[in-house]
């Protein structure tokens, strides 16, 4: 019988998508209004998502019980402070630039306090009496975000060509009313009786010999935090130096966004075949290789090239990594630590993230403009490679 999706992940599915577009506003957009109100664009971004990334990790530690045990609560807090941030921005305007630090510090507690409980929702709720329905949750929320990916970057890239960031808030914070509507559909995670003890189970994690897998995939995350998060920021870069305007980047968002539908189908309907594993090879290989030919030549065929390559490869790999995530933690051993789990997941991903950052920034430092992100591009294909092994490893 075919597993269908129940009431709580449909309503994740959806407040995961509605993110998705508030995250081309911020993640991309936002980036780009940095870039044109700058003189050194690559080390203002480095700085900002440096600050960003390390309020994630540091809300990650201060919530955690809260994160567990009152999730929904915890989740709302995070979609509310992701409004405070958007009227910040509206209210300060061009002025964003000089509070930017602020603006970080905010962002990032606000993602600390939405993804933590939404990882840990997502965890707890995605399994009924006919088993665990993760792949059809990860695939439904995959190909939603995709569609907004299709839709919005263009349209946003469009209306900010004729708008000002200002109107544009305005239209994210009525995504953000929806997003806290739709929160009264869900179930709190059925997390409450164990109290939240991170320390306990990092030892049971090292002791366990079925935690091994569990420790694969942090290390997956922390690799998947250079390869998604900081090479996409990267590339956003590259694409304002090379076509200068929102609507072209919005346009090269939207045309390669199509591809990663079919992408994800094709993953969760090969899963469990032999094919699989040299996949997963292929999609280490061939993005390694483009990244590598884009560092050493940055033009429009080369550009376009990697967009292509990495719609279809890097795609495999994003989703293979959301399959472990949910599926690294063996439940018999590991009881009602879920929440535990989700932390240190998206610690590993902060830890990967702010240490590309880092790289990113120590490259604008040494070098001086395309020249620091072309050397950056080569220390990422690196981390593809090795992203990619792990990967492998969680392949049945």
């Amino acid at each position: 019988m075919k597993k269908r999706l129940t009431p709580t992940a449909t309503a994740l599915v959806v407040i995961s998508a509605l993110m998705s577009i508030m995250d081309v506003y911020f993640n991309t957009f936002l980036v780009a209004r940095f870039y044109e109100l700058v003189m050194n664009p690559t080390e203002i971004i480095a700085q900002y998502y440096i600050l960003v990334y390390t309020s994630v990790a540091i809300t990650f530690f201060i919530i955690g019980n809260w994160s567990k045990n009152k999730s929904k609560l915890v989740l709302r807090i995070g979609i509310i402070l992701n409004a405070i941030v958007l009227i910040l921005i509206m209210l300060l305007d061009e002025n964003v630039i000089n509070y930017c630090n602020v603006i970080a510090i905010i962002f990032g507690i606000a993602q600390g306090c939405y993804y933590s409980p939404f990882s840990n929702l997502v965890g707890t709720n995605t399994s009924d009496e006919n088993g665990s329905i993760i792949k059809e949750y990860c695939t439904a929320s995959t190909i939603a975000i995709n569609i907004v990916s299709i839709v919005f970057p263009v349209t946003i890239g469009a209306y900010l060509n004729v708008a000002s960031f200002t109107e544009m808030s305005r239209f994210i914070l009525l995504l953000i009313a929806v997003q806290i509507a739709t929160t009264f559909r869900i179930k709190d995670a059925k997390t409450k009786i164990v109290k939240y003890n991170l320390k306990k189970f990092i030892q049971q994690v090292k002791k366990n010999e079925s935690g091994k897998k569990a420790i694969i995939f942090y290390k997956i995350s922390f690799c998947n935090g250079i390869v998604s998060s900081v090479l996409d920021r990267t590339i956003i870069i590259l694409i304002l130096m090379l076509y200068k305007t929102t609507f072209n980047l919005g346009v090269l968002s939207t045309i390669f966004a199509v591809s990663t539908i079919v992408i994800t189908w094709a993953v969760k309907h090969f899963y469990q075949s032999k094919r699989i594993k040299i996949t997963v090879i292929i999609s280490a290989i061939v993005p390694t290789i483009v990244v590598v030919i884009l560092a050493l030549n940055v033009n429009s065929i080369t550009f376009i090239v990697y967009k292509m390559v990495s719609a279809i490869f890097i795609c495999v790999l994003t989703t293979l990594t959301g399959y472990a995530r949910y599926e690294s933690l063996d439940k018999k051993a590991f009881s009602n630590f879920d929440a535990e789990h989700q932390c240190l997941s998206e610690l590993s991903l902060a830890a990967g993230r702010v240490s590309g950052f880092c790289a990113l920034l120590v490259c604008s430092k040494i070098f001086v403009g395309i020249e620091a992100l072309q050397i950056f591009l080569v220390m990422i294909g690196a981390v593809i490679i090795v992203n990619a092994r792990y990967v492998y490893k969680t392949i049945n």
